[in-house]
């Protein structure tokens, strides 16, 4: 009897263990409760491209402190359109988010870094663990086209590095956005990640608007998201980016 009620404990106790592993805490990039900023990218009568970017300090914020930054390409810009990325804080109305939109055949580039360059002052403090991780969550409010979607990060010396990349497809509701790390390419320590990038870029039309309201990590065992990105190279195209500043 005392066997089988040992037994019994110990199979609760498995049971248990395996739930709170499956219910780790996820690790937040960004929440987008530090704000307001914003770029505005005016195209009327610019002949180069255009760029901007700004720094923010608070909480909510991966190491405290994120870089964003909007790059407009002025080839394609014949209606001489503007572009607009902003972090918006809470409404009664709306959550914080990273809000991106582009006039009508703009094509641009929003980008934000946590973390970034070479040099250790730029670099995020402490450097990160992500073993207890397997995966990048994008959280989008809403999206109205096809979003090419990059995720990068980095140790100390920049060269050792992981990339992830996906389409998002549109969707009118919110929607949730898995990078495996399995998934990645690169020589990434992931147990002393010192920079993250990530950089968002309409797909061949332009003009898109989505809001984002928050960048995660998650732990193995989470639910799978709406959208699971494939390999890196599987089935997509891979436009020019920024490197991180």
């Amino acid at each position: 009897m005392r066997n089988e009620f040992c037994g019994g404990l110990l199979g609760a106790a498995i049971v248990l263990g395996a739930a709170s592993a499956a219910h780790a805490q996820t690790l937040t990039i960004d929440d987008f409760t530090t704000g307001p900023t914003s770029i505005e990218l005016n195209g009327s009568h610019q002949a180069k491209d255009l760029f901007k970017l700004t720094h923010q300090e608070g909480s909510g914020i991966l190491g405290g402190k994120r870089l964003t930054s909007l790059y407009m390409q002025q080839v394609d810009n014949l209606w001489l359109q503007n572009s607009n990325l902003q972090v918006k804080q809470a409404t009664a109305n709306t959550p914080a988010a990273f809000v991106f939109s582009e006039g009508y055949g703009v094509d641009s580039i929003g980008s934000m870094n946590w973390g970034y360059g070479s040099t250790p002052k730029h670099q995020l403090k402490p450097h990160v663990d992500l073993t207890p991780y397997d995966r990048i969550r994008a959280t989008f409010q809403s999206v109205n086209g096809d979003v090419d979607y990059i995720f990068e990060a980095f140790n100390a010396d920049t060269n050792n590095a992981d990339e992830w990349a996906c389409d998002v497809p549109p969707s009118a509701n919110p929607i949730t956005v898995d990078m495996p790390f399995a998934n990645g390419n690169g020589n990434l320590d992931f147990s002393n990640v010192a920079a993250l990038y990530a950089e968002f870029e309409s797909i061949n039309q332009g003009g898109q608007d989505f809001a984002i309201t928050s960048l995660q990590f998650m732990p193995p065992g989470t639910p799978p998201a709406d959208v699971t990105c494939p390999p890196v190279g599987a089935n997509r195209r891979e436009p020019p980016k920024l490197a991180p500043r």
